[in-house]
């Protein structure tokens, strides 16, 4: 059986935090919480937590990774062409 986000060895993380955001909408998250689900999306196999941690420290913000040019980016190990690509689709979709 292929790992999904409800698998049992994901403890239902993702979807816990599918249900927090829809009850209590974006407010409730931690910048990194929103950047891990983000990530999530485009690599669901993989715990994206720590890559996010990592983004916000090494670029400060959220919105310092949002903004980030992509070669910048392309630089951080873990982080591959299509994380990147979900990156700058919220961002064009957030100025937009």
């Amino acid at each position: 059986m292929a790992r999904g986000e409800d698998d049992p060895g994901n403890d239902g993380h993702r979807a816990r935090m599918r249900r927090r955001l829809a009850e209590g909408g974006a407010e409730g998250f931690l910048d990194h919480e929103l950047l891990e689900y983000l990530l999530a999306l485009v690599t669901p196999r993989r715990d994206t937590k720590p890559l996010a941690k990592q983004l916000i420290a090494e670029f400060g913000s959220l919105a310092a990774v949002l903004s980030a040019e992509p070669a910048r980016l392309a630089g951080v190990q873990g982080l591959g062409e299509t994380g990147i690509a979900a990156i700058k689709f919220v961002q064009a979709a957030a100025v937009r």
